[in-house]
């Protein structure tokens, strides 16, 4: 186990990986989707993101909250990985089985066309080669070597976005990246197997069911999270498409995809945060305590200009990456570019639940959301089309993070006033930077969200809403000493 006093260095060197693979293999992915929406316009742009929520919704059976389970348990004290690494694959290999045959069930019973039908098959081969690595890819996170998760994200990125960028070039038609995305899937898996025979113990796979059933039954309190995030994720496509066309889900979906890079962030620091929350909740209670709060104001703090831009330049930004053909979709990214916001800060407080091994209040959170999501959606979506998910999904998130504030409370005693005042100084900054975007309005934008951003960096010096003492432990950081400052601070900032 990881001595508190290294956990800090340890998860900002895990966090540099993380960053630098998500950096790379998500603008080169965002690269081909952008060209996607150009060459083959809103349907085509349809066609790709409904086959896609699909073959995620039927995967979330590989999952069911394994992965989650297994680096909670380990993380913190490192038993029994070996016994977990010998019959989880075998597991995740049945149930991605299981995903890929509904998969193929649904391409027969779905209104779809032989393209798009093909495009279904193929994306679902891809996600069933990824999921099948999960039986592996947990002990990455579970013994933090996060170089590894690197190699992969940027190995599935890049193969991906390549190869559907030379396909398209080649022929502009959709099925091609259904192609390229089962090629990234087999890339992956082929890496993934490498690592573990080579930098691991060598491990005898085994086909046991009664360790799978105490493997299942212990993720079990998880597996209804993962449904009903995935559910509210992805569902809000599927309706869109049957409700409204694929013409309509391809221009909801080019705003979604931008804030899809926001998201990312949970999928980032989950990895580097859980397994040492893991070690926190087990060890260190008060460190735990701590590093929640530091890490929200950190993630507000740092998000909310990014917040504040898109949402006064969503035209400009939609404009510049679509085209005119996609004016439509700047209203959405104004409303989910704060339902992102809420989804950032709630996730990072989900991974401390599943630290502590709080699973029912992630139950009710996430089930909460999702029955919230899908009801507006079934009612909005036939008056205000696309906007009906946005607004469905902001309202969701703002839910969901209401009760994870009340969750703080209870758990943490984290309570409404605490962090009103934990995010005082970020909110005074951020209102600063509107007035300086609304009071210069008339300038180019670009100029505009440079000088806002720097209006917001100032003011948030002059409010003082980093302690001096944090500036110490940043160059600390910097200069890669081992200091464990957060996790010992005593003070509420």
């Amino acid at each position: 186990m990881v001595s508190p006093s290294n956990l800090l260095p340890k998860m900002f060197r895990n966090l540099g990986f993380a960053s630098l693979a998500v950096l790379v293999s998500k603008v080169t992915q965002l690269l081909l989707f952008v060209l996607i929406a150009r060459w083959l316009g809103a349907e085509g742009l349809g066609q790709y993101t409904y086959a896609l929520s699909v073959v995620l919704l039927a995967g979330v059976l590989s999952d069911l909250g394994i992965t989650q389970y297994l680096v909670s348990q380990v993380a913190a004290t490192g038993e029994k990985s070996d016994w977990y690494l010998k019959h989880t694959f075998t597991l995740r290999l049945g149930l991605s089985i299981s995903g890929l045959i509904l998969v193929f069930l649904l391409g027969l019973f779905l209104n779809l066309s032989p393209e798009s039908r093909i495009l279904l098959y193929l994306l679902g081969v891809g996600q069933f080669l990824v999921n099948v690595t999960l039986g592996w890819r947990w002990i990455f996170q579970a013994k933090q070597k996060l170089q590894y998760e690197t190699l992969l994200i940027l190995i599935f990125g890049l193969v991906y976005s390549l190869s559907g960028l030379a396909f398209l070039s080649w022929q502009k038609k959709i099925i091609w990246i259904g192609l390229s995305y089962s090629f990234a899937g087999l890339a992956f898996f082929l890496v993934c197997y490498g690592i573990i025979r080579t930098r691991f113990t060598r491990v005898t796979q085994k086909f046991d069911f009664s360790a799978w059933r105490k493997i299942l039954s212990g993720a079990l309190p998880i597996t209804l999270s993962i449904i009903f995030m995935s559910v509210y994720l992805n569902f809000d496509t599927i309706l869109l498409t049957g409700f409204q066309g694929e013409r309509a889900s391809g221009l909801y979906n080019a705003s979604n995809r931008i804030i899809q890079q926001t998201r990312l962030i949970p999928a980032l620091l989950g990895p580097v945060f859980l397994p040492a929350l893991s070690q926190l909740a087990a060890f260190d209670p008060a460190g735990l305590s701590t590093l929640l709060k530091r890490g929200l104001f950190y993630l507000f703090t740092l998000l909310l200009p990014v917040v504040v831009l898109v949402s006064f330049a969503a035209d400009k930004i939609i404009f510049l990456l679509y085209g005119a053909g996609f004016s439509a979709s700047a209203v959405v990214l104004q409303l989910q570019i704060w339902s992102a916001l809420f989804m950032v800060l709630y996730m990072f407080v989900f991974n401390a639940l599943m630290a502590e091994k709080r699973f029912q209040s992630l139950a009710i959170l996430t089930g909460s959301g999702a029955v919230v999501n899908i009801a507006l959606n079934l009612i909005l979506i036939p008056q205000l089309s696309i906007k009906a998910p946005a607004l469905a999904l902001f309202s969701s998130e703002f839910l969901v993070l209401a009760g994870t504030i009340w969750v703080l409370q209870k758990q943490f005693g984290l309570g409404l006033g605490f962090l009103g005042k934990l995010l005082a100084a970020p909110s005074g900054a951020g209102l600063i930077m509107v007035s300086c975007w609304v009071f210069f309005s008339g300038w180019n934008w670009v100029i505009l969200a440079i000088l806002s951003s720097a209006v917001y960096f100032l003011a948030l010096v002059l409010l003082k809403g980093i302690p001096t003492e944090e500036w110490r432990i940043w160059r600390g950081l910097l200069r890669l000493e081992k200091k464990s400052s957060w996790l010992e601070a005593k003070s509420e900032t």
